[in-house]
């Protein structure tokens, strides 16, 4: 289990003196329960002449499991109250940059344009949350930078989400035009081979994008017209590591599996994009609602 999941050991005041309360509230309900079952007439004799080392244990491990149990059950139903309560979002620049949390240099402007650049972890949509959801935009490569970006999905914060990768990108030698489907797990990548080769991103116009996203499927189409159909894994095998990421391959613990399973999958995440430094494109009218 990964504590952080649950608890974020670097978080703001106001939440550490939240759990500091609940734990102390935990503890007093499991110190009365305590007390009243050893004084129970019909309390088996064994239980109340154990000794208080095991007691103490019994009682940490109560504590332990009651607090996290009780913090997934809150993030569940937090989550839930907020897809019910936002489940159709459009972009207005006055959004920029105060619902959104980011990595890098986008940036908003006109009334609907979000300008997707030199972000290499992305940029997210918080307070929202969807499961199953159709994201509809339009988007247009920015001049003389490469001509790619990730929309993701899914999302459980910047190092934890599904992407797919638009791009019109021309090497000298060879062409990476069309839609490579991408895993982001703990800051690092896997990338789904072989791409989806395409022309369809071959303009400098504005560009139709719609995805949609039910169950374990994501279908892109572009244009209207059906480029890419998703199932999406249900494990993760972390190719390589963002230069910024905490832990590299080579400092994994020896018992450590490499291959994890994807615990986002099928959850309610948050939605966004995302662009390496050198990539980047224009994305206007952006809509997203519930299925």
């Amino acid at each position: 289990m990964e504590i952080n999941r649950f608890i974020n050991f670097r978080d703001k005041w106001l939440n550490t003196l939240g759990n500091l309360l609940l734990l102390t509230i935990i503890g007093i309900i499991l110190h009365w329960s305590g007390y009243s079952i050893h004084n129970y007439s019909f309390t088996p004799a064994f239980l109340k002449s154990s000794p208080d080392s095991i007691l103490l244990v019994i009682f940490l491990v109560y504590l332990i499991t009651l607090f996290l149990l009780i913090k997934v059950v809150w993030r569940k139903i937090k989550i839930r109250l907020l897809h019910i309560k936002n489940k159709v979002y459009i972009f207005k620049v006055e959004d920029w940059p105060r619902q959104w949390i980011f990595n890098g240099r986008p940036y908003a402007e006109s009334t609907s344009e979000l300008i997707i650049q030199s972000s290499r972890a992305g940029c997210l949509l918080k307070d929202h949350y969807w499961k199953d959801f159709r994201m509809s935009f339009e988007m247009k490569f920015i001049e003389d930078i490469d001509r790619k970006i990730g929309i993701v999905f899914r999302a459980e914060d910047l190092d934890n989400y599904f992407m797919l990768e638009l791009s019109d990108k021309v090497y000298e030698q060879k062409e990476e035009k069309g839609f490579k489907p991408h895993v982001r797990y703990r800051g690092g990548w896997d990338v789904i081979w072989p791409h989806i080769k395409s022309n369809a991103l071959s303009s400098d116009e504005y560009i139709g994008i719609v995805l949609e996203v039910k169950d374990n499927t994501a279908s892109l189409y572009v244009n209207n017209h059906l480029e890419l159909t998703w199932i999406l894994p249900t494990h993760v095998d972390v190719m390589y590591m963002e230069a910024t990421s905490e832990k590299k391959p080579d400092q994994a613990s020896p018992d450590e599996k490499y291959v994890q399973e994807i615990p986002f999958r099928l959850q309610f995440g948050m939605i966004g994009f995302r662009a390496h430094p050198g990539q980047g494109a224009i994305v206007r009218g952006l809509k997203v609602e519930a299925l």
